[in-house]
């Protein structure tokens, strides 16, 4: 089952609505992609070692690492398609196919499509268990840094040259700003 040409020079990856509640999912990674990945990281892209991360992302811009909820699927049976099934409905959702590298870490190939699950407007939000909530962290701010920029004069050839960016203590400690 195709629905989509296969370019072997190319990585694609379809998210396709079927049902209510469930995602085709289809992919094609190119040779030139899973050999890079051999090269990379040691690790041979089957079907045994591709993971389907789901990802929430409804109401949001997503770029990575900031949706709502997580929820992975292993030991793929299809070659470069599965379904996805029984998933809360009027949610956003993005795919991403993945392998894990030898040490361990989640390493994303190729994303889907955005795709909308619709249903009626009292449906079941529920999720189960296996999806990870994504806890946000603020980042931790340097005391030190300011984003301020010190300018001088140069007289002689009445041009302004940046001096560099200084903490706010130096410039105002500095006498050379303007």
């Amino acid at each position: 089952m195709k629905y989509f040409e296969v370019n072997d020079r190319l990585d694609e990856c379809v998210a396709i609505k079927k049902g209510q509640a469930s995602i085709l999912v289809q992919w094609h990674l190119s040779s030139t992609t899973k050999e890079i990945i051999k090269e990379s990281f040691g690790v041979h892209v089957t079907g045994k070692n591709i993971v389907i991360v789901i990802y929430d992302t409804t109401g949001i811009a997503f770029n990575g690492h900031n949706a709502h909820r997580l929820k992975q699927y292993r030991n793929i049976k299809g070659r470069n398609c599965c379904f996805i099934q029984h998933l809360p409905v009027n949610q956003t959702y993005t795919l991403d196919v993945a392998i894990y590298t030898k040490s361990g870490q989640l390493f994303s190939l190729i994303r889907s499509n955005e795709i909308y699950l619709d249903g009626p407007a009292n449906a079941n939000r529920k999720y189960d268990s296996a999806w990870k909530h994504i806890h946000k962290r603020s980042p931790k701010w340097q005391e030190t840094f300011s984003a301020y920029s010190c300018y001088t004069i140069d007289m002689n050839m009445k041009e302004q040259k940046r001096v560099g960016r200084l903490t706010l203590n130096q410039i105002n400690q500095s006498k050379r700003y303007v």
